[in-house]
């Protein structure tokens, strides 16, 4: 018998029996997009034990177009769901809509600090709900904080050759703008160092033998020696990053530094522009402050009756050489026009110099404020989960609950970005909890925050116990067969040996006492379709 298309329910028996899984253990989810009160009525009816109520709404939501909301539930209702669930022996846990996902804030025009705080009321309204229905237990999230190739991981492959491919995204720290990324096939020109036998560039040096260095924007840098060609001319050559990378400790930090190479070349540009124009004004100012003296001892002499005109010309041309010519004309008209001319080129090159200068200092401040997606992503997530984690500890505490309330973040797709490996899951539950201990402990000074102020934290042991209670997984293993299609076997049995990659995914969730939910579901591991347990690829036993 079967009652519905997309989640098991306790009276198709006989798909759980072919896993040797007692029904009794298993829950069973609300459609989302339905009413929670008439669905949880449905799955009780069926004969279940555990009910995963969940939302499919985001914002103003509406039941009409099947997208409910945490909030258009009311006390009453609230009340008549955990009294139902109460009355039947059944346990509830909640879900936050599906379509929230991600938590450093990543949307279409990059990440903002908006999209991180709607997407944490959302989480906020539905903890709340879980506090007044539920009485604890898990608040289910969607993880896919930012893009990652899949490549990243050695048994994956998202098309052939995706590894030389693949795009390393950096983000300004400042205004959250992905920058376009740098890829495995890019090229940059770079010009060509001197080298010793170590090959170590080598550097010019002063008459002391230290390095002769130039100073930029507050630091200095040593000046290195180039290789020259025939004609005198510095060499350049092409550069790959995939063999550019190769010295650096990571693609991150390689990627970073290849993206402040392409961005020097424009700031050399500016400063070379800056120099030139910087010479050009200070001789216009030069021969300005020659004009405007040569003007003053014309203007003074022709207040003086008799004057020689001609030996006072001699005089100024000698001691200011170029500024008078020698043909018959007025000084004072030609030296007010000069003077004109000469104020021209000292205003043009000094809006010029002023302009690559800043020019210059922009694209350095670029650089400065340029970072890996992955170190600002997983930074802005974990601030996130751990004040979600940090509230959910709050209503805990508010509604007396005696079980822990807790935020359960969800490996979600492959193709969805980071968090939906379960190495990545893990790291970013570790940055979490950590995260939030240091909101709830003042390492400095060695005492609790203003945020534990009310919630009984007293010591760092109790602010990672808090942590640890309040922080944990859901671990989808439907969700982490969709990695099968990607999968690159090395061995004659594939389906064996992804069988055995998964369980060292699980195993190591275990390992670290993070796993607090679990989501069953069977696919054929191209897409989460729900086909009942069983009845899939999904090695759920």
């Amino acid at each position: 018998m079967k009652f519905d298309s997309d989640y098991w329910h306790s009276l198709d028996r006989r798909y759980i029996e072919k896993l040797g899984v007692n029904a009794n253990v298993l829950g069973i989810s609300t459609p989302p997009m339905r009413d929670q009160l008439e669905s949880l009525k449905t799955r009780i009816f069926q004969g279940a034990s555990q009910i995963e109520l969940g939302f499919m709404g985001k914002g103003k939501g509406s039941m009409g177009q099947g997208a409910p909301t945490p909030e258009m539930y009311g006390n009453e209702e609230r009340e008549a769901i955990r009294q139902l669930a109460r009355i039947n022996e059944v346990e509830t846990s909640t879900h936050v809509a599906p379509n929230v996902q991600g938590f450093a804030g990543l949307g279409e025009r990059g990440f903002t600090h908006e999209a991180k705080e709607q997407n944490l009321m959302e989480v906020k309204r539905t903890i709340d709900f879980a506090a007044d229905v539920a009485r604890g237990g898990p608040v289910v999230l969607h993880t896919g904080e930012f893009p990652r190739p899949i490549s990243k991981y050695k048994e994956f492959e998202a098309y052939p050759e995706e590894e030389k491919r693949q795009i390393h995204y950096l983000v300004n720290q400042k205004t959250g703008e992905i920058k376009r990324g740098v890829r495995e096939d890019e090229e940059i020109w770079l010009p060509v160092p001197e080298t010793d036998k170590d090959e170590k560039p080598i550097t010019l040096k002063d008459e002391h033998g230290n390095d002769r260095k130039l100073k930029l924007f507050g630091k200095e840098v040593p000046i290195v020696k180039y290789r020259l060609d025939e004609q005198g001319n510095i060499q350049v050559e092409r550069n790959v990053f995939s063999n550019f990378k190769k010295k650096y400790k990571n693609d991150d930090e390689a990627a970073r530094s290849f993206y402040e190479e392409q961005l020097k070349a424009e700031q050399l540009q500016a400063l070379g522009q800056a120099d030139e124009y910087e010479v050009m004004y200070k001789d216009a100012l030069e021969t300005r402050e020659k004009i405007i003296k040569s003007l003053k001892i014309y203007e003074a002499a022709q207040k003086v009756p008799g004057v020689d005109k001609e030996l006072l010309k001699r005089e100024v041309q000698s001691r200011f050489p170029g500024i008078i010519p020698s043909e018959e004309i007025d000084p004072v008209d030609h030296l007010r026009n000069e003077l004109r001319e000469w104020e021209k080129r000292m205003n043009y090159g000094q809006e010029i110099a002023i302009s690559a200068r800043k020019n210059a200092a922009k694209i350095q401040e670029e650089i400065n404020d340029t970072v890996p997606i992955h170190e600002y992503g997983t930074k802005e997530s974990a601030d996130t989960l751990a004040r979600a984690g940090i509230y959910a500890l709050q209503k805990e505490k508010e509604s007396g609950l005696e079980k822990p309330l807790f935020i359960a973040p969800e490996n979600i797709f492959p193709e969805n970005g980071y968090a939906s490996h379960p190495a990545e899951l893990k790291e970013l539950i570790i940055r979490s909890r950590k995260a939030m201990i240091e909101k709830l402990w003042n390492e400095e000074e060695g005492r609790p925050s203003k945020e534990a102020a009310g919630l009984g934290i007293y010591s760092k042991k109790e602010a990672e116990k808090a942590a640890e209670d309040h922080i944990k997984v859901t671990f989808d293993i439907g969700h982490l067969n969709t990695w099968k299609k990607y999968f690159k076997a090395t061995t004659d049995n594939p389906d064996k040996e992804f069988k055995e990659w998964m369980m060292k995914q699980v195993d190591s969730l275990n390992k670290e006492k993070m796993i607090g939910h679990v989501h069953i579901s069977d696919n054929f591991g191209y897409y989460d379709e729900h086909v009942d347990p069983g009845e899939g690829n999904v090695p759920i036993p």
